[in-house]
């Protein structure tokens, strides 16, 4: 078991420094197998250089500490990435931390890495133990130690934890291990949880709430700084009510959040797996009555009757599936809107002030949120496509204008992808044209996304505008990805994507080129593409003048 004084790397013991240096080559040689798992090494410039510069860190605490939290980042890239570019693909994190286990890289590893790949039980009494530490610190400099020693006792009687005894402002769970170590994770996290209410009702009845909600915020932040989500969740367990609310409800409305778009989604692939079955079996069905036409009139009439019943089946499902979506849809939103703005609240520091860390924390939600309230709106303007219920709202506007304020707001991440954008051909002479400003933005916004998306680091991406006597043409052309030739006549398709943009992004929809096409034609106009697999794509529209 990990638990053996675990909590001195936080503390430190000098003489055991050298033992420290050891462990640090059982870290590095694990942090080098995840690395050589990826092979676009340039995507991990940054989490290259943390390694190289954790070498260097002289205090063997803060350097364990620095280990498990550059884990965890490589264990997030590897499992949001696919072959090519990672060497093989991993199911999830349990499937990796096995393949660790495996290969024996856990052996020889300092406590807070190897708390990592620990069974659930154990890893929750490590967490518990490690966070408590912070509030024991806490109350003793504010309390003294009789009154530390005086809670103790009462919070540990009649649990798990009865005996255990602090060693510093660790508590020290030698004497109760064989205990833990047999009961439930359920009477781990009850038995730890009276202790953590003891502790904070104790200082808040003394120094105030403040006081108390800031000694659970400094045991919070402790494990936030190094662990990854998924444990800081386990550790939100054992937090009486009353305290860190907000961070319990921002982890369990998010994990609803996924929960409810996987559920979705995995609904809707069962949904259209199974009218294709219909569509397939009918058609088998009619092809017969088909061959059998002149061997019975009969028959003829009877298919007949089944394949109009069949249609009639395949409209309402249909239906049934388009309200559904549109029902997901709308029912997602408004959490997402107020995600959004509850975020945009913090990161501004409208409820406090937030600290670096913790920004950058919010600002990658609000990131995730909105590409979550993207995808939302693309199933409403799908479905409202499919239902003839999209409308267009048209006003003369200048298609150049709307062109550049697009480019501006996409420029930043093309600059992040190291994507150039420029365009090849402009006429600024372009008339003015009668079209819904809004479902042309989401037309540019989308096909410049996917240049950008599908371009290698270092790529260009052209644009051209120019006109004939009556129509306008516009292009967008990168040298990216390109798309398989046998999968060029379906791109425009619903929810269809080519197999080479799977494995570079496979968190797509499949819905934004069937919107573009769609609006386009809506508007008159008339859409296609250009593309050679590995070279580059081309998608060219024209609008009426």
């Amino acid at each position: 078991m990990v638990m053996q004084n675990i909590w001195a790397w936080v503390f430190g013991r000098p003489d055991d420094a050298d033992d420290a240096y050891v462990q640090s080559a059982a870290e590095i040689k694990l942090i080098d197998y995840l690395v050589s798992l990826i092979n676009r090494q340039d995507l991990i410039a940054d989490e290259l250089r943390e390694r190289e510069k954790i070498t260097g860190v002289a205090d063997a605490g803060k350097r364990q500490l620095a280990y498990a939290k550059l884990y965890f980042r490589l264990e997030k890239f590897l499992l949001a990435n696919k072959p090519l570019v990672t060497k093989r693909e991993f199911a999830g994190k349990q499937e990796l931390r096995a393949d660790v286990r495996q290969r024996g890289l856990v052996d020889g590893l300092s406590a807070p890495v190897k708390l990592i790949f620990a069974e659930e039980t154990e890893q929750a009494a490590e967490l518990y133990t490690y966070a408590f530490s912070e509030i024991v610190a806490y109350t003793r400099h504010n309390l003294g130690e009789a009154e530390v020693t005086s809670i103790l006792a009462a919070a540990t009687q009649g649990t798990l934890l009865h005996g255990a005894e602090l060693q510093g402002n660790s508590l020290a769970i030698d004497t109760v291990t064989s205990a833990i170590g047999v009961a439930p994770l359920s009477e781990v996290t009850v038995a730890f949880k009276k202790v953590y209410r003891g502790f904070l009702e104790r200082i808040a009845a003394i120094l105030g709430e403040k006081a108390a909600v800031l000694a659970a915020k400094r045991a919070y932040d402790a494990l936030v700084e190094h662990f990854d989500q998924g444990l800081v969740s386990l550790f939100l367990n054992v937090v009486p009510e009353g305290f860190l609310e907000s961070e319990k409800l921002f982890a369990l409305s998010r994990e609803e959040l996924e929960k409810r778009v996987l559920e979705a989604t995995a609904a809707l692939q069962k949904e259209k797996e199974r009218v294709e079955h219909e569509v397939e079996e009918r058609t088998r069905e009619l092809k017969k009555a088909v061959e059998d036409l002149y061997a019975s009139n009969q028959l003829l009439s009877q298919r007949e009757q089944e394949l109009s019943k069949a249609n009639v089946e395949l409209r309402e499902l249909d239906k049934r599936k388009s309200e559904f979506l549109s029902i997901a849809a709308h029912q997602l939103r408004t959490p997402l809107s107020g995600f959004k703005w509850a975020l945009d609240m913090l990161i501004k520091g409208e409820v406090g002030p937030v600290a670096i860390e913790q920004k950058v924390l919010l600002m990658k939600s609000y990131e995730t949120n909105e590409r979550l309230i993207r995808l939302v709106n693309e199933m409403l303007h799908a479905t409202k496509i499919d239902s003839g219920m999209l409308l267009l709202r048209k006003s003369s506007t200048q298609l150049l204008d709307l062109l550049d304020s697009v480019l501006y707001e996409i420029l930043p991440s093309a600059s992040k992808a190291q994507v150039s954008i420029r365009f090849e051909e402009r006429d600024d002479t372009l008339p003015p044209l009668m079209v819904d400003p809004e479902k042309m933005r989401a037309v540019f916004q989308n096909l410049l996304e996917n240049a950008v998306k599908y371009s290698r680091p270092g790529g260009e991406v052209g644009i051209f505008a120019s006109r004939t006597r009556d129509t306008v043409q516009f292009a967008i052309k990168d040298h990216g990805i390109g798309i398989p030739i046998s999968e060029q006549a379906h791109i425009f398709t619903r929810f269809f994507r080519a197999e080479n943009a799977r494995k570079v992004d496979p968190n797509g929809t499949g819905l934004g080129l069937y919107i573009v096409k769609n609006v386009i034609e809506m508007h008159g106009g008339t859409i296609r593409l250009e593309s050679r697999e590995g070279e580059g794509t081309t998608i060219y529209f024209t609008l009426n003048v």
